[in-house]
C-alpha cells in the first residue's frame, strides 16, 4: 500500500475528528466544514454575517471565539431555534 495514501487517510481522519469536536461546541451558531480546494477549516455563521477560516482546528476555534465574543449569533438564527436554519 502506498505510504502517501496512508498519510492522507490519517490526515482526513484527524480533520474529521477535529471537525466533530468543533461541531459539538459550536454547531448551533456556526456551520463547520473543511474546504478541500483551499485546504482550510471553515466556520460559517448561521446568521449569514460571514465566515472565518483557518489552517487548523485550534486556530479556527480561537477565531470563532473572537468572532462570537465580538458579535454573538442571535438566538433566532441558531440551529434548532428557528426556521431560518
Amino acid at each position: 500500500m502506498d505510504k502517501s495514501w496512508d498519510f492522507q487517510e490519517a490526515q482526513a481522519r484527524k480533520r474529521g475528528h477535529e471537525l466533530a469536536m468543533l461541531r459539538l461546541r459550536w454547531h448551533e451558531a456556526y456551520g463547520l466544514t473543511w474546504d478541500e480546494e483551499a485546504k482550510h477549516f471553515v466556520a460559517k455563521r448561521r446568521d449569514d454575517e460571514g465566515e472565518v477560516r483557518a489552517d487548523n482546528a485550534v486556530e479556527l476555534e480561537t477565531k470563532i471565539q473572537n468572532d462570537y465574543a465580538e458579535k454573538p449569533v442571535p438566538r433566532a438564527f441558531r440551529l434548532g431555534q428557528s426556521e431560518h436554519t
